[in-house]
């Protein structure tokens, strides 16, 4: 056998024997406790943040269907509120691209949708 090749068999190239992962990272999270729970509680709270802000998202939607729906019924689509909520200050175009009704039948909208008012 050559000096170039690798033989498990002898010591000198053998890999160090290594604690089991597990308890690896037991070890570092015992050493630094006080960090892991400080960035789990920050995981925590930015959990809950993001959670209520998804909630209040969901809720100003569906207020805006209802108010949309009552005040317009004619015009009412789900895809029109969704680009008025998406675009407060959405154009014609904007409607045309998301194909919720040809360009000529979008001119009369701004004029009705005026009428909506402040919906929040």
């Amino acid at each position: 056998m050559s000096d170039s090749q690798w033989d498990p068999s002898q010591p000198h190239n053998a890999l160090p024997a290594l604690p089991p992962a597990h308890e690896l990272e037991s070890r570092y999270v015992i050493a630094h406790k006080a960090d892991y729970y400080r960035l789990l509680q920050a995981v925590a709270q930015t959990s809950i943040w993001t959670t209520s802000k998804i909630a209040a998202i969901r809720g100003l939607a569906e207020h805006t269907t209802a108010h949309v729906r009552a005040r317009l019924p004619k015009i009412y689509t789900r895809e029109l509120v969704d680009v008025i909520f998406e675009q407060p200050y959405c154009r014609i175009g904007n409607l045309v691209d998301k194909g919720i009704a040809q360009r000529q039948a979008c001119l009369t909208l701004p004029a009705r949708t005026g009428r909506l008012g402040r919906i929040a």
